[in-house]
């Protein structure tokens, strides 16, 4: 079974990116958009963050935070794992679903250059990764 890279499936995918000193709200719309669920917080091109619809629903609105007065920083999450362009869509899904996220920065030298989603991986790769991550020796072949 041949295996994608991340590289492979960003293809030619604008990324959009929010600075930390940006409201939520102007990440919101962004994100509105564009229909992505997440993305990388940028500051002097580098990654700092990540902001995604979960940190808005917890840290924000559910903290009775007003989206037009809080800023991203205030409620991204800090330093999140990244993944390198050549990294296998199957190793990607492995460090998703050992996290617990859905969006996975792509970073070359600390800037970030895309982003993919659980939902950008290919069908048999997620069901082959759910199916199996419980099983001895899976690590070997998934991370």
């Amino acid at each position: 079974m041949y295996v994608k890279t991340v590289s492979e499936l960003l293809g030619e995918r604008v990324l959009h990116v929010i600075p930390p000193n940006a409201t939520v709200q102007d990440a919101c719309t962004i994100m509105s958009d564009h229909n992505i669920g997440a993305l990388p917080v940028v500051d002097n091109g580098r990654l700092v963050g990540i902001l995604s619809e979960k940190d808005v629903i917890h840290r924000c609105i559910s903290g009775a935070k007003a989206p037009q007065a809080t800023r991203v920083a205030e409620v991204m999450t800090r330093d999140p794992e990244t993944v390198d362009p050549d990294c296998s869509a199957a190793d990607a899904i492995s460090n998703m679903m050992a996290g617990g996220f859905r969006h996975l920065p792509v970073c070359k030298d600390g800037s970030p250059v895309g982003m993919v989603a659980m939902r950008d991986m290919p069908a048999e790769n997620r069901l082959m990764a759910e199916r199996y991550r419980d099983y001895p020796g899976i690590q070997a072949v998934y991370g």
